[in-house]
Parts: structure tokens; sequence; C-alpha cells
């Protein structure tokens, strides 16, 4: 007989297999009897210590030390105005305070699915920021922002094309004109304009 979690093994047959859980342990066991004597393997609760624990604990340590960082070694306040210490400690007591929030609610959940099309944010960030050292921000901010609607939010062509303008001239508009931050231009153009 072999007792195995079906929570965490899908699929399993019912034949051979007969399921059983401990979620208040958060442990799962595999007994299997062989000539009258029973083997057991615990995988224990480090096997629950995946990215629902560890990684917010990660950041709960960065955030804290966002917060020390940012009151002890830079100014909070300076001539009444927010000194180069404020969006550290605001940024981190919210991570901080979101990470203890991850930790404590992590018992409550079930253990997370993971699929390839989780990938696609972080590959279309990549993608965007290699092409903007190519070819420049704005040219690689219509790629990706047209890119993403027409092809992963399914969009038609022709929002697609208008909510990619509207970004895109929004951006440029408040950014590189009125706010005069320097984005850059790609090798591909400073090539061209020397």
């Amino acid at each position: 007989m072999i007792l195995i979690c079906k929570k965490y093994i899908p699929h399993i047959c019912p034949k051979c297999l007969q399921i059983g859980c401990s979620k208040k342990l958060l442990k799962f066991f595999l007994t299997a009897n062989k000539n009258g004597i029973q083997y057991t393997i615990s995988e224990g609760e480090a096997k629950q210590m995946t990215n629902r624990v560890i990684l917010p604990s990660v950041t709960a340590i960065v955030g804290a030390a966002w917060v020390v960082l940012g009151l002890s070694h830079y100014s909070w306040y300076l001539n009444g105005k927010p000194g180069s210490g404020f969006f550290p400690v605001i940024a981190g007591a919210l991570l901080l305070a979101m990470s203890i929030l991850a930790i404590i609610s992590e018992g409550k959940k079930d253990p997370p699915e993971f699929f390839l099309y989780h990938l696609h944010p972080l590959i279309a960030a990549i993608g965007m920021i290699l092409l903007a050292l190519i070819i420049g921000f704005f040219p690689a901010l219509v790629f990706y922002a047209f890119g993403w609607l027409r092809w992963y939010e399914k969009y038609t062509w022709k929002i697609s094309i208008l909510t990619t303008a509207i970004a895109t001239v929004s951006m440029y508009g408040i950014f590189a004109v009125w706010l005069r931050v320097p984005f850059p231009v790609g090798i591909l153009f400073e090539g061209i304009l020397g």
C-alpha cells in the first residue's frame, strides 16, 4: 500500500494508491509495505518552504534594512522637504508590511501552481529592456505595448494601435518634453545621431 498526498501529486492511480493528507502539519508521507516491513519517507515541512515563505522572508529583511538605513544614514526630512531617505523608508516599510502579511497568510493557501505563461510578463519586460538598448526607449515602448496588447491581451488591431499611440505620446510628452528625463536612445540611433 502506498499513501501519498493527492494535493501535491495529482493523477494517482486509484487501484494501487490511497489518498491522504495532513494539512495541519503541512506534511505528506510516502509509505510502502514490502515483505511486511513498513518504510516511511517524510518530506517534512521543509518541502513546503517554497517561495511562499522564503521569498517573503527575504523581502521582509530587505524592507527592514531599507527602513533602518533610510532612518539612520539618510535624511528623512531636510529643511521641510523630503530627504534622500524618505522614499527608501516608505518603500521599505510597505515591503516589510506586505511580506509579513504574505508569511502570515501562507498557511491558509493551497500550494501555488506554476505554469509557463506566468513567465510571459518577465520575458516581455526583459525583451523591452534589451530592445531599448538597441533602438531606444520609445521605439521599444511602441513594440512592447503593441505586442502585449495585440498578441497577449488579444485586443483588436484598432484598439492596440490607438492605445499604443496614446501611451507613447503621453509618456514622451510628460517625461521627455515636460520633465526632461533623459531616456536611452539606443546603440542604433547613437551611431546615426553621432
